[in-house]
């Protein structure tokens, strides 16, 4: 599974699955996810997936 893809749909836009995760309220698994593709980089990417998550729920 790539992680890193991005989706885009009409009701998604760059959604990741650290983001997918986040705006499902699985924190944890977002964690795991982002320490899984890039341990020293895994608080930007949650950082980052947060953002687009809450872009994605503003409807």
């Amino acid at each position: 599974m790539d992680t890193m893809v991005a989706y885009n749909s009409p009701r998604m836009k760059q959604m990741d699955a650290v983001a997918f995760a986040l705006e499902r309220g699985e924190r944890e698994i977002a964690q795991t996810i982002a320490q899984w593709d890039s341990p020293a980089d895994a608080e930007r990417r949650l950082d980052e997936a947060g953002r687009i998550a809450a872009l994605n729920n503003i409807r």
